[in-house]
């Protein structure tokens, strides 16, 4: 990023942090299982990792990690990438089917809600620091000083 503080980031319109700005290379590795793997182009396999919203990567990831928890199911759609991936609850753990992929894995809830947290715990400090003036953004401010969970929506763990 670019002499961040020059672009007033405060001010930026909430909804380009979803989808335009701060697009970084994001895997997702469960069990030895690469999930967001790119799949062929021009016949061969490709291994790169997409280049996505981290943002929207950590808010929406840690949402629909919860969602499969508290709903037994939900949906991640990475419309970047054309990719689906499904969570399903079975007992303590959250079954994920990367459906472009065919791949399927499953991880502890806990452990899963912990890595998404971890990395948006991450994200948020790599930005702050880059650009201290997001703390300040009217919409995702709450988000990037950590009192929130995401900026539309906020909830207790049981």
């Amino acid at each position: 990023m670019e002499k961040a503080g020059e672009h007033e980031l405060d001010k930026v319109d909430s909804a380009l942090f979803s989808n335009k700005l701060f697009i970084m290379p994001v895997h997702l590795r469960v069990d030895d299982v690469e999930l967001l793997e790119m799949s062929t182009q021009l016949g061969r396999l490709v291994t790169q990792w997409p280049f996505l919203p981290v943002v929207d990567v950590a808010t929406y990831g840690l949402e629909k990690v919860h969602d499969a928890w508290q709903d037994r199911h939900s949906e991640i759609w990475v419309s970047e990438i054309g990719l689906r991936l499904t969570l399903d609850r079975e007992d303590d753990s959250i079954r994920i089917h990367s459906h472009n992929m065919g791949h399927v894995c499953s991880a502890l809830y806990i452990e899963l809600r912990q890595a998404f947290e971890d990395f948006g715990k991450s994200v948020r400090e790599t930005l702050t620091n880059m650009a201290p003036e997001l703390k300040k953004h009217p919409y995702w401010g709450p988000w990037f000083r950590g009192e929130v969970k995401t900026p539309w929506r906020d909830w207790k763990e049981e």
